[in-house]
């Protein structure tokens, strides 16, 4: 075979290599933003929950105090637990988003290239949203 033909075919495959292991990187990243953004939608919608539960223990809450008002017989004992219910679920919401911040990478500003950090919401070189 011609000597320019196979140094034609062996940069294709080069090339072809090249062009393979660039798609593969370009993959695991897209897998990998996939993960978090999915980590993150199943980490919003426990904190939806949470918040609805909460309001429900209020509903009750307000439901017994209306009652006492009314002159009706109240456990006490079952609007401590419920209290203590909303409590919980506000200390396993505030866990949660402190987590999610923590994973959060510090990045760069897309319109100025400014080092920002994992919990802004604006740039604080340019004040473009991140």
């Amino acid at each position: 075979m011609d000597p320019r033909m196979n140094d034609m075919l062996e940069k294709m495959r080069i090339a072809a290599a090249q062009t393979a292991q660039a798609m593969g990187k370009a993959a695991d990243i897209a897998s990998k933003k996939t993960n978090e953004f999915v980590a993150g939608a199943k980490s919003n919608l426990q904190i939806y929950e949470l918040n609805s539960q909460i309001e429900a223990l209020m509903r009750e809450i307000g439901r017994c105090v209306y009652l006492a008002h009314a002159g009706a017989q109240t456990d006490a004992d079952e609007i401590d637990a419920k209290l203590a219910a909303i409590d919980e679920k506000y200390a396993l919401i505030a866990k949660m988003k402190e987590e999610s911040n923590c994973q959060r990478p510090a990045g760069r500003c897309p319109a100025c290239g400014g080092v920002c950090g994992p919990e802004d919401a604006y740039c604080k070189h340019c004040g473009s949203q991140l």
